[in-house]
């Protein structure tokens, strides 16, 4: 028995648990199969890189001198990956450092997607 002041990843799994991971472990199949028929390249931006200066929600690691930052978006990397890779995506994980934790979650996975010449999918 796990002691219940423990983290909350810890908690004994119940049908209701079983029944939530079931449903993310489909949801992932059908995003990861959807995007591959499409031409889709899945890429893993890193979780850790090095911080932007005044951007709002980063999250800092003091521990390395305030240098580096978690995730809170990949968006230039995602960019830069479209111009090597053409079509990309990645499903990952996005930290926002808030004070409103009742609406927004600190930690959470986030579907990013990248396409090159995508107006003229639109006309």
């Amino acid at each position: 028995m796990v002691n219940t002041t423990d983290s909350i990843r810890f908690q004994e799994i119940t049908d209701e648990t079983l029944m939530i991971y079931q449903v993310r472990s489909d949801i992932l199949k059908l995003t990861y199969n959807y995007f591959g028929e499409k031409g889709f390249r899945l890429v893993d931006p890193p979780t850790l890189h090095e911080q932007i200066r005044n951007k709002k929600s980063e999250v800092y690691i003091s521990s390395l001198n305030g240098m580096y930052s978690l995730s809170s978006s990949n968006a230039l990397y995602m960019g830069a990956y479209a111009a090597i890779f053409g079509n990309v995506y990645t499903i990952s994980t996005c930290f926002r450092d808030e004070n409103d934790l009742v609406n927004h979650l600190l930690e959470f996975k986030m579907l990013e997607v990248e396409m090159l010449k995508c107006l003229s999918l639109l006309q």
